[in-house]
C-alpha cells in the first residue's frame, strides 16, 4: 500500500462496486419480494395442528421424530442423538418420580414400626 496507494484505492473501490452490487438488490428483485409479501397477506397458508400423532400413539410437536427430521436436513447430528436419548430416559425419570412419591405417601411412622417389631398387628383406621 506504501508504494502503491493509486492500485489499492483502485482496487478497494472496485471491489466496493462489486460488493454493492451483488448485496443491494435490484428494483426488480425488491419489487418481486413486495409483490410475495402481498400475496402471502392475501393467502395465508393454513394453520397445521399442534400436536400430530406420529404413529406410535405419542404427541410429535411437528409430525415428525428427530430421526425423521435429520433425514431432512432439519436438525443437526448432535440435536437428534439427544432427542432420541432424552426419549429413552423419560420412562425411567417417570417411574423414579412415581416411587418417590409413592415412597413418602406410604411411609410408616416409627410407632408403627415399634409396634410391627414387637409382633402386634397394625392398627386399622
Amino acid at each position: 500500500m506504501a508504494t502503491h496507494p493509486w492500485v489499492t484505492l483502485g482496487g478497494s473501490l472496485v471491489a466496493g462496486f462489486a460488493a454493492a452490487a451483488v448485496a443491494v438488490p435490484s428494483k426488480e428483485q425488491q419489487a418481486l419480494r413486495k409483490l410475495a409479501r402481498i400475496e402471502r397477506a392475501l393467502n395465508p397458508q393454513p394453520a397445521k395442528p399442534k400436536h400430530e400423532s406420529n404413529g406410535n400413539g405419542h404427541a410429535a410437536p411437528d409430525g415428525e421424530t428427530s430421526e425423521q427430521s435429520f433425514k431432512a436436513g432439519r436438525s443437526s447430528l448432535t440435536r437428534a442423538i439427544l432427542g432420541e436419548v432424552i426419549g429413552a430416559l423419560k420412562p425411567a425419570i417417570v417411574s423414579l418420580l412415581t416411587a418417590g412419591v409413592t415412597a413418602s405417601a406410604a411411609k410408616t411412622s416409627p410407632e408403627e414400626m415399634a409396634q410391627a417389631a414387637q409382633g402386634n398387628p397394625p392398627a386399622s383406621e
